[in-house]
């Protein structure tokens, strides 16, 4: 089975021109983003990525996502001490809590992790009203500044 596509003169110049032009923008942004992320050493020349700038760059990114969920969740525990106490809100808070904990992988993050994940019994604890609301307050400010 043969395909012949038949192009005038002028419409063949048209879409010859049309790549080249796509071409040269693509490698135009390429350039641009590669400008942006290529590291530099110490006299400021460009270098190539290693393997462990690669396992640094992967460190930095998941410390940053866990970070940013364990905040979440320690404002949600301040939300929920200024708050009507609430047993059952508070429990699948510590549930939900309690999984973040759990799938959390930085070393780095391991004592923010416990704080937290105390803090929020603290805070489940103060909603069922077996323990005192300033206790709980200072468990979670104590996580909060762990995650600072």
């Amino acid at each position: 089975m043969e395909f012949e596509i038949n192009f005038r003169k002028d419409e063949e110049i048209y879409w010859v021109t049309a790549l080249i032009v796509a071409v040269i923008a693509v490698l135009v942004v390429f350039g641009w983003i590669g400008n942006g992320a290529t590291p530099l050493d110490s006299a400021g020349n460009p270098r190539l990525l290693s393997w462990s700038d690669w396992q640094l760059i992967k460190a930095e990114r998941v410390h940053a996502e866990e970070l940013s969920i364990l905040q979440d969740d320690a404002a949600q525990l301040a939300a929920a001490l200024q708050e009507r106490p609430d047993p059952v809100a508070a429990q699948f808070l510590v549930n939900t809590i309690s999984r973040h904990v759990q799938a959390g992988t930085d070393p780095s993050l391991a004592d923010a992790r416990q704080t937290l994940e105390n803090a929020s019994v603290d805070v489940r604890d103060w909603a069922s009203g077996v323990l005192d609301r300033n206790t709980a307050i200072q468990s979670v400010q104590k996580a909060m500044a762990l995650l600072q």
